[in-house]
């Protein structure tokens, strides 16, 4: 409550003007989320661990599990670029599609993946599992929260981030707790409160619209309709914790650099690196 009450009483802030993101935005738009899915500001490309949320395996730059299938797509993409060369995965890719046929939505199930992690670890020295992790993160986090983004008509660097660390976190999707979801609740809720169009690309204040969407948020943080997430989720509300400290700070723009919150809620320094995506995924 303490955060909303500091949220509704917040003033207007100046809009950027321009939809789309520049280099230095972006570079600090994903470095917060990097840092806050893995503790660090580069690309986690090695990451591979069962959380235990009902996903299976989550692994990678963009956080792609066995449980909803993305994984499998990434290694698909993986395994044709190597044309015929043998992979890390040939052992198992079949599992994986069984897997992805087992059940629609989210599967939890990790039988016959042993050995996963290690693969997916030593993979990750190869630039060329590293550039299909890229690929995957723009065709399916980046680029659809961004056009997210222009469809509502969003101007602010940091609605384009809330809606990118969404994006990463909680996908897309018909699920009630994914991004989209939550987009379409924060709309009805200042429709409701105001009488007047939900988003602002029919007429809305972008600020009702972003502390609209916090709220909804917060609430599948600590409540989410899939009951095998909410411990993960709840031990994760720092990083919304940080968007609002950005916002009621009026840091809403991402020019330079920005002061966030780490875990602990101290101040955490994010600089512009546009360099972040090639050197990790060429080095």
């Amino acid at each position: 409550m303490f955060w909303f009450t500091i949220l509704a009483a917040a003033t207007t802030t100046a809009l950027v003007g321009a939809t789309d993101v520049a280099p230095c935005e972006k570079s600090i738009i994903q470095q917060l989320t990097n840092y806050y899915e893995n503790s660090r500001f580069q690309f986690s490309f090695d990451y591979c661990e069962n959380l235990g949320d009902g996903r299976g395996f989550t692994a990678g730059v963009a956080g792609f599990t066995t449980g909803t299938h993305d994984a499998l797509e990434v290694i698909k993409a993986y395994v044709e670029k190597m044309d015929g060369e043998p992979t890390e995965f040939d052992g198992m890719l079949d599992r994986l599609k069984e897997i992805s046929r087992e059940k629609e939505g989210l599967n939890s199930d990790v039988a016959g993946l042993s050995g996963y992690c290690r693969a997916w670890e030593t993979a990750s020295n190869n630039p060329v599992f590293r550039q299909a992790q890229m690929e995957a993160l723009d065709a399916n986090a980046w680029t659809p929260s961004q056009a997210m983004a222009d469809k509502l008509g969003l101007n602010l660097t940091i609605t384009r981030g809330f809606l990118y660390d969404g994006w990463i976190m909680q996908g897309s999707g018909d699920d009630p707790d994914s991004m989209e979801a939550i987009i379409k609740r924060a709309a009805k809720a200042v429709e409701k409160a105001t009488s007047l169009d939900g988003i602002p690309s029919k007429g809305r204040d972008e600020i009702e619209f972003l502390k609209s969407m916090f709220r909804q948020r917060f609430r599948v943080f600590t409540n989410p309709t899939d009951s095998a997430t909410k411990d993960e989720w709840t031990a994760a509300v720092g990083r919304l914790y940080s968007y609002f400290f950005l916002f009621c700070t009026g840091q809403d723009t991402f020019t330079d650099a920005v002061d966030a919150l780490d875990f602990d809620y101290k101040l955490l320094n994010v600089t512009c690196d546009t360099s972040i995506e090639v050197c990790e995924q060429y080095r």
